[in-house]
């Protein structure tokens, strides 16, 4: 689904294997918009592990974070980057810019500046002006990318519409 959202706004996709665990694969992609028994409180990651299987965003993003920060199941950042992926793929912005910072920072994937960028622009057309503003950053300069000034217009001008004023500016 990420792949083809960035290929429908025009830019140049580059396949790269599924990271997405078998058991995820599998499951719906539609989101319920809401936890059901996956809740931050819950001591058990088992209905998280349930509704992410399921295709609910907000429960891979919970799992994530629990991965994250060794609450409730052993630390594992690779896991976490997983489910903040799946998470993304499943239209879920937070989880799409906190995808990205792990690939920019190497955290618990090897760094990976073009994923960087494509993981924000995937948060940037799911409505995140910041992340909008820094991925026209990365293609203005060639950070990571290919330099492309009518993409990195583009981005501006969907971080602009997405309320980030220092991206109205006039050019």
């Amino acid at each position: 689904m990420l792949l083809s959202l960035l290929a429908a706004c025009g830019g140049a996709v580059a396949t790269r294997p599924a990271v997405v665990p078998v058991a995820v694969q599998a499951a719906e992609v539609t989101d319920a918009g809401a936890l059901g028994l996956c809740l931050p409180e819950t001591k058990t990651p088992a209905p998280c592990m349930e509704e992410c299987n399921r295709g609910i965003a907000a429960a891979c993003a919970e799992l994530a974070d629990r991965f994250e920060t060794a609450r409730e199941v052993p630390r594992d950042l690779t896991r976490a980057a997983t489910l903040r992926e799946r998470a993304c793929e499943l239209r879920d912005p937070q989880s799409c810019t906190a995808a990205a910072r792990m690939h920019g920072t190497g955290r618990g994937v090897v760094p990976n500046r073009a994923r960087q960028v494509e993981l924000l622009v995937a948060a940037c057309h799911l409505g995140d002006g910041a992340a909008c503003a820094t991925a026209a950053r990365a293609y203005e300069t060639g950070a990571g990318v290919s330099a492309d000034e009518a993409r990195a217009g583009a981005l501006r001008e969907r971080a602009c519409l997405a309320g980030d004023a220092e991206s109205c500016g006039d050019d």
